[in-house]
């Protein structure tokens, strides 16, 4: 099928630009071509320098674009392997791929919840949205299109010491190397072919070649058994952020937290926050940690009862978790170089605690998300 072809021919393009004659000659034949042009390409304004050569002398060397006179321009080979060839204007003329409708495109086609968002330190992948199959239970969808000349693999494992639970997309499989797809089996991610399951009609919109359910299957499976205090998700509020979350270890069971952010206020367990042992259900040392900093009222120095030579490594830990259930970037917990401890960017009180949720004080207002 044609609409492959776009798939693979935006995954081996650096930027997904190219001069309009190269967008052509892979698609031009393709009934679909104008309405793809119309509706997932867009004009830079700028004209390239050079272009993909179009003869069959074999050396495979890019042509240089040279205006020989006022609207007369040839295509000059610079090994002079071949004889020049004449280039129209709108030829040399840089379209890329309109990154902005191919992700709403599949937002609406995949069923997810928010709009496509750059991942931080992930060249080239945007973070959807998030697939939601029952309330409470959220899992992130994300797009990575893979610059040729860089190993995609790092970017699967990024996204799998982020996330737990995942679904990511890349154009075709050509890219996923062995180790990324072990890596994503390990963690219980989805990976999506878009070449495989999202056509392009002839009318240049994108279209599934199955139903999302069966795409995102996967994720769905990963749910918890019913009454199993499995892991679940905060209903998060639209743009909120670290400085807008309390947390209150409930009293008389230290296993359990009350949770505020605006005007959302739950209850969570350990097991619900991600932070219990599946084999025996107590709670794991990054649970212990956050205990800590509720002791604390939100802080931990060297000379704390609570630090050791692993607190950092935990601290790490515990972030991944109240990043995964709380969906908000950027690490909560940071390293305060003034005051020299680490500093929780929310409110966060122990059981018995009772002066009442309160905004983190001035020293972590000023401080951004980031590790140390």
């Amino acid at each position: 099928m044609t609409d492959r072809v776009f798939w693979r021919f935006i995954e081996a393009t650096p930027g997904q630009s190219a001069p309009f004659c190269e967008w052509r000659r892979q698609l031009g034949a393709w009934a679909g071509f104008a309405g793809l042009q119309a509706s997932l390409l867009q004009a830079t304004g700028a004209h390239a320098a050079s272009v993909a050569c179009a003869s069959d002398c074999g050396a495979g060397c890019p042509r240089q674009v040279v205006e020989t006179a006022p609207g007369e321009i040839l295509a000059v080979c610079p090994e002079r392997e071949a004889e020049p060839y004449r280039l129209a204007p709108t030829d040399t003329l840089i379209w890329r791929l309109k990154h902005s409708a191919l992700h709403r495109a599949l937002g609406e086609l995949l069923g997810l919840h928010g709009h496509a968002v750059r991942v931080s330190g992930c060249p080239g992948t945007w973070r959807l949205g998030d697939f939601v199959p029952e309330a409470g239970y959220v899992f992130p969808v994300f797009l990575h299109l893979p610059d040729p000349e860089r190993d995609a693999t790092g970017i699967v494992r990024a996204l799998c010491l982020r996330h737990d639970v995942f679904a990511v997309a890349f154009p075709t499989r050509a890219r996923l190397t062995a180790e990324a797809e072990s890596l994503l089996r390990q963690r219980g991610a989805v990976f999506v072919s878009l070449a495989e399951d999202v056509r392009i009609g002839d009318d240049g919109q994108a279209v599934l070649n199955r139903p999302a359910s069966g795409i995102l299957e996967g994720l769905r499976a990963c749910l918890p058994e019913p009454d199993s205090g499995g892991m679940v998700h905060f209903p998060t509020p639209a743009e909120a952020g670290w400085a807008d979350l309390s947390i209150r270890f409930v009293y008389g069971d230290s296993h359990s937290v009350s949770v505020r952010m605006g005007q959302t206020a739950k209850q969570y367990t350990c097991a619900q926050m991600g932070m219990a042992s599946k084999r025996n259900g107590k709670p794991t040392k990054q649970w212990v940690v956050l205990q800590a900093f509720a002791e604390n009222k939100g802080s931990i120095d060297w000379t704390s009862q609570q630090a050791h030579r692993r607190l950092e490594k935990q601290k790490q830990e515990l972030c991944r978790h109240l990043r995964e259930f709380f969906r908000i970037e950027g690490d909560p917990i940071v390293w305060d170089s003034r005051e020299k401890c680490y500093r929780c960017l929310f409110a966060i009180r122990p059981e018995g605690d009772g002066s009442g949720p309160r905004a983190p004080d001035a020293a972590a207002a000023r401080l951004r998300p980031g590790r140390r």
